[in-house]
């Protein structure tokens, strides 16, 4: 048993049958971390995932066998606490997928390969449609088509998300835009946006420029956001909140109820 650093430790269990009783041990760490327990006179509650690696062919190093172990380790983390996992070549080419798809990121935009599809949403008494969601799609020239369920969580985690959703406010409000010029003046698109884009002035000012420069009413423009936006309760989100009011652009919640479900989400927006 050794410490790797902060809160990682790794075991090594030798002969043929610490490869068949990886799992076997790993559940009873887990147990015996999961056990609260009293310090200076609180509770404490801890827990722990692990990635188990297999010695599988001749040749690995103990670099490769502390990768296999780290990536198990982070895939038993995607899915909770409490878990383990076994090293599995698909983890190896899942990561090497999300290491590529976050570098082709930024030269997406460059290369033209966002698109913006636009859902009606009409009526449904006169089926009069008024209202468009923008749908944001990835081609990549090797992936082919991007769900937006892998594509966001990289846009946040490697900083992207800024450009990215300043590249779909400005393709949405243009194109609101061309509708209203087209006899569609009460035309709305409503957007979704990251938590993480309410985090800096500078996202913010550049939809209002945006707007400016396009001569556009702010109501052509809605904004989706989730109940864990507001949760947050960030000063800063609540600034950007009441300065999109203010240039009379609405807010939503997305998927209310599947969060937190607090009716105080919804003063917080009046």
């Amino acid at each position: 048993m050794a410490r790797l650093g902060g809160d990682e430790f790794t075991a090594i269990l030798c002969g043929h049958q610490g490869r068949e009783l990886g799992g076997f041990y790993s559940k009873r760490i887990i147990a015996e971390l999961s056990r609260s327990f009293s310090l200076e006179g609180n509770l404490v509650h801890v827990s722990a995932c692990i990635g188990i690696a297999r010695l599988s062919q001749m040749g690995m190093t103990e670099g490769d066998m502390l990768r296999h172990a780290d990536l198990a380790l982070y895939e038993a983390k995607s899915r909770g606490l409490g878990e383990y996992k076994y090293f599995t070549e698909k983890m190896s080419l899942r990561v090497n997928r999300e290491v590529r798809l976050t570098n082709d990121l930024l030269s997406a935009i460059v290369n033209g390969e966002f698109e913006l599809l636009y859902q009606p949403i009409g009526h449904t008494g006169s089926g009069v449609v008024k209202k468009a969601e923008a749908l944001l799609r990835w081609h990549h020239p090797e992936f082919g088509l991007i769900s937006p369920l892998e594509l966001i969580p990289l846009a946040e985690r490697s900083g992207a998300i800024d450009e990215i959703g300043l590249w779909v406010f400005e393709t949405a409000a243009k194109q609101a835009k061309l509708w209203c010029s087209r006899g569609y003046p009460d035309i709305q698109i409503s957007i979704n946006a990251s938590p993480v884009q309410f985090r800096c002035y500078g996202q913010l000012y550049s939809w209002l420029r945006i707007l400016d420069d396009l001569e556009l009413d702010g109501n052509a423009i809605l904004i989706e956001i989730t109940e864990g936006v507001i949760l947050e309760g960030n000063a800063d989100i609540q600034y950007a909140f009441e300065r999109l009011h203010d240039r009379g652009i609405e807010l939503a919640l997305d998927d209310f109820g599947t969060e937190y479900s607090l009716c105080l989400i919804c003063e917080s927006l009046t």
